[in-house]
Formats: C-alpha cells, structure tokens, sequence
C-alpha cells in the first residue's frame, strides 16, 4: 500500500514538472490513487464502528488499525517524496510565491486543501474511535495515546479530553484526569458529567471542598442528577457535615439511585 501512496506523489511531482502533468491522464491516476486510498480508510472506519457496536472490540482496533494506516499513509506519502518545501506549502496551506509560480492555475494547491480537510477527519474519527475500543477492553494506556493524537488534529475536541481525563483516572493519575477535565469544561461550560469527572478525580485526591464545588454545578445544571447528588453527599460526610451529606444521599435515592440507600446504612446511622 504505501508504495501505491508514494507512486502517487511521484506521477504528481515529477512528471514534467508541477502542476504540469502531461495530459489528463496522469492527474486523473494521482487523484483516483488518493481518493480510493480515502475511501478504502472509510469503510475500515465504519466496519470497526460496527462492531464496536456488536461488542467486538478486539476486531473493531484491527479494523482501526487498517483506516489507520492507511490514511497515515496518504499523509506522508505527500510529504516524503517529490519537492518537499513545495508539497509542504500546499498541505499546510501556505499559498507562497513559489508555490504560485509551480502551481499557477492553484488546482492542485485547492485538491490538496481540500483533501486534507477530508484526511484530517477521518484520521481523527479512527484515532477517536479505536481509543474507544481500547478503553473497552481495558487498556487505557494505549486509549489515552490514541486520544493525544486526536487532540494534536483538534486541539479543541471536547469528548478527547473527557475520554483520555477518564482513562487517567483509571490509572489513577488524577490530577491529569483534572486537567484534561479542566480543558473540557473550558469548552464546554454545560456539560454536567464533566464536573461529576472532575469532582470524582478531586475526591481521589481528598479535596472534597473542590468534589462539592463540582457536584453542585453538575446539579444546577440538572437538578435531577442523581450520581451528582449521590457524590455531593459522600463528599459533605468526608468532610464532616454529616447532616447536609445524609439529606443528599436521600435526595439520590429519590431520583432513583439506589445505591444511595446502602450508603445512607453505612455512613447516616447514629
């Protein structure tokens, strides 16, 4: 596959020059090379979306791992042959004087443009999708690698700091998971499971001044979240108001968590 990639940038480069193939022929091998390529990275996505959805998670990666490599593939097959500073401009978008003179009528500077828009997305719903998978199945070291990438495509992804906040605190890294928390409630300032992570990672941590402060955002964002009550509850106990934190327990298991009352047994009886 990757020689395919590479005969690509080769036809488009080297061919009597840039942005001066000879003939229709050439340019139309080039583009059908890098949009099947696309395309093949697509479907191997979407097969390792569904069977995360059938609970086969261990396939799901294997197909991850293909759209993957593949669209990896087409990425650097634009940057490791032909005229590299030119083929660079062009992916990164940099419109410079010698890519005007190269590429005068700017077609292939607008493919390439275009095309890695396309790239950039798919490249960040694999990534996103088999740190799902891996989190599945428990290994959130290799989650939380997958997460980074996504972030270095879109350093503003809210989900990305969430998931790879979550793995961490799983590996009880928890003033990481805070972090990552913290980048996402920047990004999103409504969403309350977000603060119920971060108040999760500071009660780790013993700070339930912070837990509380977390817990009721989540609540004044929905007064109906149980967990968010449940947490504020144990968090009030902890640090010794028990009457405050037993009220909480009650309120949870009105709004139907259960669990709420076995913890109003253990830590609400006199």
């Amino acid at each position: 596959m990757r020689q395919v990639f590479y005969l690509s940038i080769v036809l488009l480069l080297s061919i009597n020059g840039y942005g001066q193939i000879e003939g229709t022929y050439y340019k139309k091998v080039v583009l059908m090379i890098l949009v099947n390529s696309q395309r093949i990275s697509e479907i191997e996505n979407e097969i390792g979306k569904s069977k995360i959805d059938q609970q086969d998670y261990s396939g799901a990666i294997v197909n991850f791992n293909k759209s993957i490599e593949t669209i990896e593939g087409v990425v650097r097959s634009q940057i490791e042959y032909g005229d590299k500073p030119l083929i660079e401009d062009i992916y990164h978008n940099r419109r410079t004087e010698r890519t005007s003179r190269l590429d005068s009528s700017g077609a292939v500077f607008n493919f390439f443009k275009n095309f890695k828009v396309k790239v950039d997305a798919l490249r960040l719903d694999a990534y996103l999708n088999r740190g799902i998978a891996k989190s599945y199945l428990q290994d959130y070291k290799g989650a939380i690698t997958d997460y980074t990438q996504v972030l270095k495509i879109d350093p503003k992804l809210e989900s990305a700091y969430v998931n790879r906040g979550r793995e961490k605190y799983q590996l009880q890294d928890d003033r990481g998971a805070i972090a990552d928390f913290t980048k996402a409630i920047e990004i999103n300032k409504d969403n309350p499971e977000t603060y119920i992570r971060r108040g999760s990672a500071k009660y780790a941590l013993k700070d339930y001044k912070g837990a509380i402060i977390d817990y009721t955002k989540a609540i004044e964002i929905d007064p109906n979240y149980a967990l968010a009550f449940n947490n504020r509850g144990l968090a009030k106990i902890a640090l010794g108001l028990k009457n405050g934190g037993c009220l909480d327990l009650s309120q949870a298991g009105e709004l139907g968590f259960e669990n709420a009352y076995d913890n109003i047994k253990k830590l609400c009886q006199e």
